[in-house]
């Protein structure tokens, strides 16, 4: 019910293994000596062209030893039809897979029906616990989305924890504010509350059996991004971009439809003039970021969202600033809380909290 690409016709069509070939060539000859370039599969929803896709990771498995590269392919399911040789493909192919789920059954079922206006929450778990048990030490994470039906999503967190999953990220739905689903600012107050909650739990499990990593309270005061990356974010149209199933080429997949943001396609190749903006576009040409604190954590939000809801790249979407400086803010705390506990160990406390190696959030793998 809240999916951006719900109402957009390029989102809806399949791609066919000629355009995949054709955006992994361009890839390879834009990304000069880079050795190391990644792929997501995204829809929609790519297991219903997943023939294709086994045919275009063997295309770019063919590409790898000839040019030099190395390709990191992952993909992200709603996991609704993983079937067993899906599971083996995506385990053997996939560096990473994104597995899509918001918590509860209830509140899942509510946002996420199948066609027929069943549930669909009890599949997809199945699903995608028979993945995770294939998977093993392999790359993968669970995915939910929250919104004003969930505004106790700590709830769903806790239940996906519950299950056994230690890598989750619940993130705040984006909508117009005419949707009956959008977090609106009178629900900053009960989502603020929310993280704290959720944090002192989640500090709690950390320190015993229940461990697991929530991606809104990872932070990296030691290494994390360079400076480009601070100053940039994601990287959306200059070196992250976005090919539909049509060939057009769009900044990122939010953008995708959205004429005016155009990059070009594959058949005339990469505009530069319209990439030009994008190349621009970070926390120094924002007049909102420049007293935040949160600046160069966040990376002045989601261009996507400014787009769309606060009339051009370098607008503010004032609601996701907000939701972001909570998640910093408690990011922080819960990162001062367990250096103290590796401080603690360190110097040998009269009773040794665990085995920093696994519980701190410095020696875990970032998302």
């Amino acid at each position: 019910g809240y999916c951006f690409a719900a109402d957009n016709v390029a989102q809806k069509q399949m791609m066919s293994l000629d355009t995949a070939k054709k955006a992994l060539d361009m890839l390879v000859e834009l990304s000069g000596t880079r050795k190391n370039l990644e792929v997501d599969f995204f829809g929609g929803e790519p297991t219903l062209n997943f023939a294709m896709i086994q045919q275009a990771v063997a295309y770019g498995r063919s590409l790898e030893k000839k040019h030099n590269k190395i390709f990191r392919f992952t993909m992200t399911t709603n996991a609704l039809h993983l079937t067993e040789e899906m599971i083996d493909f995506l385990c053997a192919e996939m560096y990473n897979v994104v597995l899509s789920i918001d918590g509860r059954e209830a509140v899942h079922d509510h946002l996420r029906p199948t066609k027929n206006q069943k549930g669909s929450q009890k599949t997809i778990l199945q699903n995608i616990e028979r993945f995770v048990a294939k998977r093993g030490k392999g790359q993968y994470y669970v995915r939910g989305t929250f919104t004003a039906h969930n505004l106790d999503f700590a709830k769903d967190v806790l239940y996906l924890a519950d299950l056994g999953f230690d890598q989750i990220s619940l993130e705040p739905v984006v909508l117009p504010d005419t949707h009956a689903l959008a977090i609106k600012p009178e629900h900053l107050t009960q989502i603020a509350t929310e993280y704290d909650t959720l944090a002192k739990e989640y500090l709690q499990r950390r320190k015993g059996k229940g461990w697991f990593n929530f991606f809104h309270f990872y932070i990296d005061l030691k290494g994390g991004p360079c400076e480009s990356k601070r100053l940039s974010g994601c990287g959306a149209g200059c070196e992250y971009l976005a090919v539909s199933p049509s060939g057009e080429i769009y900044p990122c997949h939010q953008f995708v439809g959205m004429e005016p943001y155009k990059l070009g396609d594959l058949a005339s190749g990469l505009h530069q003039d319209a990439k030009a903006p994008f190349e621009t576009n970070d926390i120094t040409t924002k007049a909102h970021c420049q007293k935040c604190f949160a600046k160069y954590y966040c990376s002045g939000g989601c261009i996507a969202n400014a787009a769309q809801y606060a009339g051009g790249l370098d607008g503010q979407y004032a609601t996701a600033c907000e939701v972001i400086k909570k998640r910093i803010e408690t990011a922080l705390g819960i990162y001062g809380v367990e250096s103290e506990y590796d401080t603690q160990t360190t110097l040998g406390a009269k009773e040794p909290l665990p085995d920093k190696t696994t519980k701190s959030p410095l020696k875990n793998k970032a998302k």
